[in-house]
């Protein structure tokens, strides 16, 4: 019967590290480690880039109910903050405000980051309105995806 050394032991997957010199990685983070990586697509961290990128914008624009009014609102934060006028600037803040998780918690996730951003007072006052940075970002992403759009 082998001893609780030996068992442990077992339980190490060997990877080489860059200078070929195996390391040990115990089997709980080497099963985290894929399971982040099996998961890491459905992210929306996975979601700031080429092709992803564009479908990651199209389900955080699903979530406006208006989007022409949030478009309007965008345009008043985008002239306080023209350095922030570039969609992939805003897609990646926004990824990275929300966090990892699937694309069906999305809408459950903004109004996280929403609360999140009042708590922190991370607001701007549009138009008489106080709005938590976050939404003011999705209504830019909004104004800049309808300058884009012909017609």
């Amino acid at each position: 019967m082998p001893s609780a050394q030996h068992r442990r032991a077992a339980r190490r997957v060997r990877a080489p590290l860059a200078d070929g010199r195996p390391s040990a990685l115990g089997r709980r983070a080497f099963l985290r480690a894929i399971a982040w990586g099996a998961l890491l697509p459905l992210t929306g961290a996975a979601g700031a880039r080429g092709e992803e990128s564009s479908a990651f914008e199209a389900a955080l624009l699903a979530l406006l109910s208006d989007p022409s009014g949030a478009a309007r609102i965008g345009r008043v934060y985008l002239a306080g903050q023209p350095e922030e006028a570039r969609r992939e600037l805003l897609a990646r803040r926004l990824c990275d405000a929300l966090g990892e998780g699937p694309r069906s918690t999305l809408r459950e996730r903004m109004a996280r980051c929403a609360r999140r951003d009042f708590t922190r007072g991370d607001t701007v006052q549009l138009s008489g309105w106080l709005v938590s940075r976050s939404e003011a970002r999705l209504c830019a992403l909004a104004a800049l995806a309808s300058a884009e759009r012909p017609g």
